[in-house]
């Protein structure tokens, strides 16, 4: 069951947190539906032919895991406003929190993976403070609306593709297409859902990043994760809600 075996290993990295941390974690998977994680599950396991993944499952699921509390971390500290009851202050603690667990499952990863969480760890930190800062001007024109969506959702997305590929083996041809789906996947999503009055002027730009991604999945072999991420274009962030059944064997 691809998504409560990464919420599994979540769980076991927050081990005895304080009861506001679990709080927390259950607001933002609720809020997120693991997608993160398990866009880094289903790139591991849809480069493999076998029915088991070639690579250590328990590695893939600390990928998984490491790069969603990193997302929590993210919206924890200005995305997502705190649960009932529970105070700005504790929010960010919290944030800080699965930051540090995140980073504690990446150091148990294989050095080349550690290298990109890393990496990724550091530039999202970095951009977040300079798109924050720009976003107080005035409204962004198209090339930094796609700057941002560069920066936030489409090095995110190709990223944790490329942790799953690497983790599932797949070989350097299957990488780079999984790592291209990714950006393309992330520059859709990030366009579709950022609040613009020029809608229309990239609503074809959209659809063509969506095209693009489900066209490098044809490096793949056939399996359901391959079906899964062919669908994740079109549905994301529904990757947990409409396909939840699928997720979970």
């Amino acid at each position: 069951m691809r998504a409560s075996k990464v919420r599994e290993e979540i769980d076991r990295a927050l081990g005895e947190a304080p009861l506001v941390v679990h709080r927390l974690a259950d607001e933002c998977a609720k809020q997120s539906g693991l997608r993160d994680g398990l866009l880094v599950w289903l790139a591991g396991e849809a480069v493999s032919t076998a029915p088991r993944l070639h690579g250590d499952e328990a590695c893939l699921g600390r990928a998984a895991a490491a790069m969603e509390l990193l997302a929590w971390f993210i919206r924890l500290h200005g995305e997502v406003p705190p649960a009932s009851g529970i105070g700005p202050l504790e929010q960010l603690l919290a944030g800080d929190f699965f930051y540090a667990k995140s980073l504690s499952l990446a150091a148990e990863l294989p050095r080349e993976v550690t290298l990109l969480y890393t990496e990724l760890a550091c530039s999202l930190t970095k951009e977040r403070l300079r798109l924050r800062e720009r976003s107080r001007g005035p409204s962004r024109s198209m090339r930094e609306e796609l700057e941002q969506a560069f920066a936030k959702s489409g090095r995110w997305m190709a990223t944790s593709c490329r942790i799953g590929a690497l983790l599932g083996r797949g070989g350097a041809p299957v990488e780079e297409a999984l790592t291209s789906y990714g950006f393309a996947l992330g520059m859709a999503w990030h366009l579709d859902r950022t609040p613009t009055p020029r809608r229309e002027d990239i609503r074809p730009l959209i659809a063509s990043y969506r095209k693009r991604a489900s066209s490098h999945l044809s490096a793949l072999p056939e399996s359901e994760a391959k079906l899964l991420l062919l669908q994740a274009p079109d549905g994301l962030p529904c990757l947990t809600e409409k396909r939840r059944a699928m997720l979970n064997v």
